[in-house]
């Protein structure tokens, strides 16, 4: 298979999530061409995919937290997990989305990290 390379990263970019490096990027439609076995792209039971954006020149976190408050029930009414059912379905219905900065990407390691530590400073704030 075939594909034209359409730019090249530089070397020190290894992606946006800071846990996980690539080699090689593809567009989101080539999923069924290189794993048609796969259901990733259909499958409601299968959770991937991250979407990344930018605020609008001049627009305020809180305007774009709203309209993403608007969007979120018809979303998330759209991709219900087949697995769900009775008050986990609910659950699920019921969250929404949120904004985060990522200008230097994402890390769970490092949100862990970040998460264990503020504890570990208020437990020993909290015994002083």
């Amino acid at each position: 298979m075939l594909f034209q390379i359409v730019g090249v990263t530089p070397g020190w970019f290894t992606g946006l999530n800071a846990d996980k490096s690539y080699d090689v990027a593809i567009p989101l439609g080539c999923v069924p061409v290189l794993r048609p076995e796969s259901g990733a792209l259909t499958s409601r039971d299968e959770w991937w995919l991250q979407i990344w954006g930018r605020l609008s020149p001049g627009e305020s976190v809180a305007v774009a937290e709203e309209r993403l408050a608007a969007l979120a029930p018809a979303i998330l009414s759209a991709t219900v997990p087949s697995r769900l059912d009775g008050s986990t379905r609910n659950q699920y219905l019921g969250k929404s989305f949120h904004l985060q900065p990522a200008g230097l990407g994402i890390s769970n390691t490092a949100s862990n990290i970040e998460l264990r530590s503020s504890r570990s400073w208020r437990s020993s704030a909290s015994s002083c």
